[in-house]
């Protein structure tokens, strides 16, 4: 499936208490964050700091840092450092209008794709919008384990496992 070459960018946000709030240097990155060429309209994906300062030279891997815990105390992403993912809250709510079922199964195709914590957050934040199709999401998702360096992907895929991840996720569904 090919990657869409732009994002709705609603003309409120600027009206919006949290983003006011915000300092210019986040302000630019959470833009950023939404327009990136590795950005997802789910809002969740994988993206390393370093890739960030190497598109954004005005940062520094400090004040990268800084300004993510900024946008992670103004409750719009989070990160998760370990496996560099970012989840932009909000994203899939204001990227998914009309939500159909092609962009559902693009969700959820992509969230096999992600090993982090932040896919059960991603699927209780939006355990109401996406519950009928995202219950059908394997809980059990390809995981990423670094050994001396290298990268093997394992997949989980026991139905005792599947079920154990289900049983410990309420979503409400």
């Amino acid at each position: 499936m090919a990657k869409a070459n732009y994002r709705s960018i609603e003309r409120k946000i600027w009206q919006d208490k949290k983003i006011k709030a915000l300092s210019l240097e986040s302000k630019l990155l959470f833009l950023y964050l939404i327009t990136n060429n590795q950005s997802h309209y789910s809002g969740i994906y994988y993206l390393p700091l370093e890739l960030i300062i190497r598109e954004l030279p005005q940062f520094t891997n400090k004040k990268i840092k800084i300004v993510i815990l900024e946008l992670i105390s103004s409750q719009l992403i989070c990160y998760d450092d370990e496996n560099s993912i970012i989840w932009i809250k909000n994203m899939a709510k204001y990227q998914c209008k009309g939500i159909s079922p092609k962009l559902i199964q693009g969700i959820i195709n992509h969230l096999e794709t992600i090993e982090s914590p932040l896919i059960k957050d991603f699927q209780t934040y939006y355990s109401d919008t996406l519950s009928d199709t995202l219950s059908d999401t394997p809980r059990c998702i390809s995981r990423i384990e670094i050994e001396n360096r290298d990268i093997e992907y394992k997949n989980r895929d026991t139905q005792k496992k599947r079920q154990q991840q289900t049983d410990e996720i309420d979503l409400g569904w």
